[in-house]
């Protein structure tokens, strides 16, 4: 089992649900040769012990007397405001917005100067593909970004599910990292020289 595999076991793990006899064997003895998930494991199962200690904790938890009549008066209080009707053209008009921002993207996109040809480098690199650093689509089409090589220790591929050689793991490895505009990390990937 690898640091991956593990990852998709650690809650179920650190709860104690159900896991099938085997993979929760394989799971036991990778925590025992890999600090770093056998720290996490640590970590999940403090949390759901804290997390169980706060429920049980709170179970005698009642809102004040009086509350619950005092919500339904006030929703009974309220009206209901009326359904107003919109003409057809009105809903269509975000979308025609939308539609003349990217237009403009990708006119922007293709007047730009093509890059200037690099000459070939001593030796190849093998590089992953860009693993998004932010939840939503920040990078915009006619968004200018910037790459930054950088050095990161090997330990920093596990956080991205990449698995790493124990061996090797003082080591430290390329990465490029993609700026957006406003100096913010967008992307990632890593690179190997051979």
């Amino acid at each position: 089992m690898n640091c991956q595999d593990f990852e998709t076991l650690l809650v179920d793990l650190a709860r104690q649900q159900p896991v099938n006899a085997g993979l929760r064997e394989r799971a036991l003895v990778h925590i025992e040769v890999c600090a770093g998930c056998a720290a996490r494991f640590a970590s999940e199962r403090a949390l759901t012990a804290e997390l169980r200690a706060l429920a049980a904790s709170l179970e005698a938890a009642q809102a004040p007397p009086g509350l619950e009549a005092a919500l339904r008066a006030a929703f009974r209080g309220q009206r209901a405001k009326p359904a107003v009707m919109w003409p057809w053209w009105r809903g269509a008009m975000p979308i025609a917005a939308s539609f003349v921002i990217l237009v403009a993207g990708a006119v922007a996109l293709l007047r730009r100067a093509p890059a200037p040809e690099l000459a070939p480098a001593a030796s190849q690199e093998l590089a992953t593909e860009f693993i998004p650093l932010v939840y939503e689509n920040d990078v915009l089409p006619a968004e200018n970004v910037q790459i930054v090589r950088v050095k990161l220790p090997r330990t920093a591929l596990v956080s991205f599910g990449l698995p790493i050689n124990e061996d090797r793991a003082g080591e430290s490895v390329k990465a490029d990292v993609l700026l957006g505009d406003d100096g913010v990390a967008r992307a990632i990937r890593f690179v190997r020289q051979y």
